[in-house]
């Protein structure tokens, strides 16, 4: 079913296909991008599994595969189409054969390439890749319509990189893709990312950097806070220091948000605490367990932020689910 006016993602899998017809079925996933390509595949066994995001304006597509030679054909007929942005991760060597230059992409290194022109990446170990296609009239005027940034590896460290990354699953999610308006700042973030990714330091980049850089910043602070909820060290000082930006910019993409830094983990703590009073399975926790597990250090605390977040206690919300089991 098609979510608003943005087409449903489409996942695949190698092994929903006997193995005779895994090469064709292959080949039918580079259909379905709109892509004359050639795979080869490098093991008896071919295996790979992916998706595709179909963004207004921005195709997002994740993949695995075993190792594979795939031929993109040039195709004039998208001269004034898509640019494709392409991170790789490959615990082998990923070989790159593209605009007459030959080069080597290493483990988290990405590169911006043309749909245009032939592009024949062989891949010599288990790769994990992402693939943002872009249209040409979007993406070269942020980057002052220059062309020489195609064919350069970026380090997996730049920042603007790392971001991106970050950003992938929440511009992906259900929930972002729920309407078009989510869907279409979700690209023009992804475009901006991929613009600083590069490097470029144009107008463009400037306008960029406003738009899909505070996005990402904040996406990956609250990722980075979900994931840590029960670490002391959840600060603004450590994420200071993690980002590497200054404390009053994190409180500022908070505060844009609604929020602040203090309010956003105290409620993420709250709301964790809150769903492991009522699962069953942590029934053999105490209250001061898992208040302390969820990152809380003073009882007395919690009870009284819980009771002001919810309107009951902690001992309310276990009777509750107790009853309900």
């Amino acid at each position: 079913m098609q979510i608003g006016s943005i087409p449903p993602p489409i996942h695949f899998s190698l092994a929903d296909f006997v193995d005779e017809e895994r090469h064709a079925a292959l080949l039918g996933q580079y259909d379905k991008c709109s892509l004359n390509a050639e795979a080869e595949p490098l093991v008896q066994l071919p295996r790979a599994s992916g998706s595709i995001y179909r963004l207004p304006g921005v195709v997002v597509s994740k993949s695995i595969s075993t190792p594979t030679r795939t031929r993109l054909l040039a195709d004039p007929s998208k001269a004034d189409d898509d640019l494709a942005f392409a991170l790789m991760e490959c615990r082998g060597r990923v070989e790159i054969d593209h605009c007459g230059s030959e080069y080597e992409l290493g483990y988290g290194q990405a590169a911006l390439h043309r749909c245009d022109e032939k592009l024949v990446t062989t891949n010599y170990g288990i790769v994990r890749s992402l693939c943002i296609k872009i249209p040409r009239a979007s993406l070269l005027p942020l980057l002052g319509n220059r062309e020489e940034v195609i064919n350069h590896p970026i380090d997996p460290a730049n920042p603007a990189l790392w971001m991106l990354r970050s950003y992938i699953p929440t511009a992906i999610h259900p929930t972002t893709l729920s309407n078009a308006a989510t869907a279409r700042l979700a690209a023009d973030h992804l475009r901006d990312l991929v613009v600083l990714a590069l490097g470029h330091r144009s107008d463009g980049a400037e306008a960029a950097r406003e738009g899909g850089l505070k996005a990402a910043r904040l996406a990956a602070i609250k990722a980075w806070i979900e994931s840590n909820l029960a670490e002391p060290e959840l600060t603004l000082d450590h994420a200071e220091v993690l980002f590497g930006i200054s404390r009053r910019t994190i409180q500022n993409l908070f505060e844009e948000a609604g929020t602040s830094f203090t309010v956003y983990v105290r409620d993420r703590r709250l709301q964790r605490a809150r769903e492991w009073l009522a699962a069953p399975e942590r029934g053999h926790m105490s209250i001061s367990e898992i208040a302390y597990d969820v990152g809380f250090g003073d009882l007395s605390y919690f009870n009284r932020s819980f009771r002001k977040r919810f309107g009951m206690t902690p001992g309310d919300v276990r009777r509750g689910s107790s009853l309900l089991h």
